[in-house]
C-alpha cells in the first residue's frame, strides 16, 4: 500500500513547480511515497517542460488524462487535464487518482513552495500518533523574507474568512481550526467521511470552507514547527483584481454553508456589504469584480469567473 500521494498542481508555472519537484527528490527516494503532479490545463509549455523534467529523473511514469481510463500505480502520475479547474477541482483530481490507487495519507502542496528535506517526517508522525487528527500544517516561512513565517491559524465565522497566526509558535502541536491551503497532510479516512473539496470555489476560501468541515467533523487539525516550507505567495493568478471577484462570491458562498445561528450568519452580511461599499470607493478600479462578485452568488454563477458583456 502506498503511505503517502503527493499531489501537485500546476497551471502555467513550471518554473516554481520544477523548483518544488527538485526539492522533493529526497523525500521521493521512499518507496511508500507517490507523487501525482497535475497540469491543471496549462496553455504555455508546462506539459513539455514537467515531462522532460520526469524523464530526466529517470521515475517511472503513468500519463493519464482526467477520465483516469489509464491509469497505472508508477513512481510519478503525470495527469493532463482538459481545462483549469481551479485548485478545489484540480486537487480532487489528485485525490481520485490516489483514492484508486490505495494510500493512506494526501499530501497537497502549491507548486510555488520549496521543502526543506525532512519537513514531512514530523506531519507524519503527528497524524499517526492520533487518530483523531484528521490534517497536518507546516510552519510557512515566507520564500523572500526568511524572518517571516506563520503556524496555524483560526476561522473568524463571523467575517467568514481565514486568519494565520504569524511569527508565533504557540500552535505547534495544537489543535487549530485553520491551516493555509499551501500544504496539507490529510487522513484519506478523513477525506471519504467529509467529502472532497467543494469545487464552486475555484480559487479561494476554499481552503477555509475545508477546514471548517473537517472541525465540525470532529476531526484536529493541528501543525508542527518541525516541518518547513518556504512559500512565494500566489503565483497562479495572473490579473490580481480578480481576487476581489472570488473573495466576494466565495465568502458569501461559506457563509451560506455555516452551521452558526442566524444572528451570527446576519451579522457577518451586515459587516460584508460596508465592508465591500468602503472596498468599493477605495479601489474604484475593483468595483466591477466586486459587483460580479454579488451577482454570481446570488445567480448561483461558480467555478472560473469570465467576463460577462
Amino acid at each position: 500500500m502506498i503511505k503517502v500521494s503527493i499531489i501537485i498542481l500546476n497551471y502555467n508555472g513550471w518554473k516554481d513547480t520544477i523548483e518544488c519537484l527538485n526539492s522533493l527528490r529526497n523525500t521521493l527516494q521512499n518507496d511508500d511515497i507517490h507523487l501525482i503532479l497535475i497540469d491543471n490545463g496549462s496553455t504555455n509549455d508546462s506539459v513539455k517542460i514537467l515531462r522532460k523534467w520526469i524523464l530526466e529523473s529517470d521515475y517511472e511514469e503513468c500519463i493519464c488524462t482526467e477520465s483516469l481510463n489509464d491509469l497505472e500505480s508508477k513512481k510519478v502520475i503525470f495527469c493532463q487535464s482538459s481545462q483549469n479547474f481551479g485548485f478545489s477541482g484540480g486537487n480532487n483530481l489528485g485525490i481520485d487518482i490516489a483514492e484508486k490507487l490505495g494510500t493512506l495519507y494526501i499530501l497537497m502542496i502549491n507548486n510555488d513552495t520549496v521543502l526543506e528535506s525532512n519537513f514531512l517526517e514530523p506531519m507524519i508522525d503527528l497524524i499517526e500518533d492520533d487518530r483523531s487528527v484528521g490534517m497536518v500544517g507546516s510552519k510557512i516561512v515566507e520564500y523572500y523574507n526568511r524572518e517571516k513565517y506563520t503556524l496555524g491559524g483560526y476561522i473568524d465565522t463571523s467575517k467568514c474568512s481565514g486568519y494565520h497566526f504569524y511569527d508565533t509558535e504557540k500552535a505547534n502541536k495544537q489543535s487549530v481550526s485553520f491551516l493555509s491551503g499551501c500544504i496539507w497532510l490529510i487522513r484519506l479516512e478523513a477525506i471519504k467521511k467529509i467529502g472532497k473539496l467543494d469545487e464552486r470555489f475555484f480559487l479561494y476560501v476554499e481552503d477555509v470552507d475545508y477546514c471548517y468541515r473537517m472541525k465540525n467533523e470532529g476531526y484536529k487539525l493541528t501543525c508542527t514547527k518541525e516541518s518547513v516550507i518556504y512559500h512565494k505567495e500566489s503565483r497562479s493568478s495572473e490579473f490580481k483584481p480578480v481576487i476581489a471577484y472570488y473573495n466576494t462570491r466565495n465568502r458569501m458562498l461559506f457563509a451560506s454553508k455555516l452551521t452558526e445561528p442566524t444572528g451570527k450568519k446576519l451579522l457577518f452580511y451586515m459587516y460584508f456589504f460596508a465592508s465591500r461599499l468602503i472596498n468599493m470607493l477605495l479601489k474604484p478600479k475593483n468595483i466591477k469584480y466586486y459587483l460580479a462578485g454579488f451577482r454570481d452568488y446570488f445567480g448561483g454563477c461558480y467555478g472560473m469567473y469570465t467576463e460577462k458583456k
